[in-house]
């Protein structure tokens, strides 16, 4: 979910409706859905805050006084159009090639659902109860993805927020199956003392914590949860992320975790406020689970890793961050740009706006212990990617986007994420944080929740022939940072 994290802060009236609507029962559901709605529309447009008109300023000129994440990635500007402008958009509609999908409803509730294969071939998403969007569920499809059903019964996510603290949020991030078939969930649970405006790094006494829950009986009974922050300074979890299986049988989750301020009066550091993504693995299917004791990387949210045939681990991620002490003076958020004027004072403001939010890459080689520096993939404002990886080796990479609409993309790599078609596929025009897998015959299961609805969504899709995309060519990621400076190499 947007606004999770202390990179923006909670929007009150928008969590307050959001708590109302998961306090009723579902013979209310008509109700508490348009609430939980309205609730999450409006906490998407205050973090990201995207206006009907758009700046032609944000278009660099070569004597600018300013400096983007373009120059840094031409080559992505070059694919994906500029993300704000007409000329960007119409970029887009002209190039981008729209592929067919089969689309399927369901009525299980869900609110950023992800997507597994089990070990006999059903698939399981994260959902929520009929009864409360406060109990979590875990819904099931035996046809591919053409309907779906709740299994097993409801755990209950209240409990978790100590007494005398005041609720924000619980919600189901994520769902995984092991290869003994036993089914896990991380969940996170948002609080604070009850101040207002709730949540961001002036909220010392906002918390996030995560938990996982397990059961070994297909949803019949669930194992207590077990907290996975590592401290009692760290905000951990609810970001939209799925469990995933080693060659091993070891289960491993990426999460992003970040430090709050201590007290009021000592605020964490700008140059201190960003996200950290860890590897958190079990190796008893699901008991218990440890932390990588080095991070990832940096600035990354809504991860997902997949363990390729090689045995290389990929992960792609959403790499988002506002300007950093140590940027250059004259970098710029995109966002700000559209609302600011010459000389872009507000723009330029250290910790303010974001300078990036962009789908990355990287990848390990040793099972984990080291990887590589991100790479960004996407086009500004086009995030939250999954991996699929096909029979054949190929791999493909369904991402968010919010440049245009609300839908999903995709691009492929035929050599283990080295490089990626210049093309990008249009897959769908609606819906949000959208998680895929493959079936044993190479279809592809999208899911997601629509725009219109907060119930499980699901695309049915193939992917492209080789020779089509390998005749649009092909392209090398460039490493994310250092941002707004001309590359050594071009």
């Amino acid at each position: 979910m947007i606004c999770t994290s202390p990179l923006c802060t909670v929007n009150h009236a928008a969590q307050t409706t959001l708590l109302r609507s998961q306090q009723g029962p579902r013979e209310k559901k008509s109700r508490a859905r348009s609430l939980l709605s309205q609730a999450f529309v409006a906490a998407m447009l205050f973090c990201i805050a995207i206006p009907e008109r758009w700046a032609s300023s944000e278009t660099l000129k070569s004597d600018a006084d300013y400096t983007t994440w373009e120059i840094t990635h031409p080559e992505l500007r070059a694919i994906f159009g500029h993300p704000f402008t007409p000329e960007g958009r119409a970029h887009r509609a002209r190039t981008f090639v729209p592929w067919p999908a089969q689309l399927s409803e369901s009525t299980l509730p869900a609110i950023q659902p992800t997507v597994v294969r089990g070990p006999q071939g059903a698939l399981f998403v994260d959902s929520y109860s009929p009864k409360s969007w406060e109990f979590g569920m875990v819904g099931t499809s035996t046809d591919g993805g053409k309907s779906w059903s709740h299994l097993g019964t409801h755990f209950d996510m209240r409990f978790k927020v100590p007494s005398g603290s005041s609720a924000l949020r619980v919600s189901v991030n994520g769902v995984g199956v092991t290869r003994k078939g036993s089914l896990l969930v991380h969940y996170g649970v948002q609080y604070n003392d009850g101040r207002k405006p709730a949540g961001g790094y002036a909220d010392s006494s906002y918390r996030l914590d995560e938990y996982v829950v397990r059961s070994s009986n297909r949803g019949q009974t669930w194992d207590p949860a077990i907290r996975l922050n590592a401290t009692e300074l760290e905000l951990t979890g609810s970001q939209v992320c799925r469990f995933a299986q080693l060659p091993d049988g070891t289960m491993v989750l990426a999460m992003g975790s970040w430090d709050r301020s201590t007290s009021a009066d000592t605020p964490l550091p700008l140059a201190d406020r960003y996200a950290r993504t860890y590897l958190y693995s079990s190796r008893d299917d699901g008991r218990s689970w440890q932390r990588s004791p080095q991070p990832v990387c940096l600035h990354g949210y809504e991860p997902d890793l997949i363990a390729l045939p090689s045995g290389r681990l990929l992960l792609a991620i959403r790499y988002q961050r506002h300007k950093l002490p140590n940027d250059p003076p004259g970098l710029v958020s995109p966002h700000l740009m559209r609302n600011d004027q010459p000389p872009y004072a507000k723009s330029k403001t250290v910790g303010s706006g974001l300078v990036a939010r962009f789908t990355a890459i990287l990848h390990s080689d040793d099972a984990g212990k080291t990887w590589t520096a991100p790479r960004l993939l996407t086009g500004f404002d086009e995030q939250t990617g999954c991996l699929v990886s096909l029979s054949d080796g190929t791999v493909i990479l369904p991402f968010g986007y919010k440049t245009d609409t609300r839908g999903q993309r995709f691009l492929i790599s035929y050599d283990a994420g080295e490089t990626w078609s210049r093309t990008v596929f249009q897959l769908h025009a609606d819906g949000q944080y959208a998680s895929s897998v493959a079936l044993a015959d190479d279809t592809i299961v999208t899911v997601l929740h629509g725009t219109k609805g907060l119930s499980v969504q699901a695309l049915r899709w193939r992917a492209p022939a080789r020779d089509q995309v390998m005749a649009g060519g092909f392209w090398s990621p460039r490493v994310v940072e250092p941002l707004g400076q001309k590359p050594a190499h071009p």
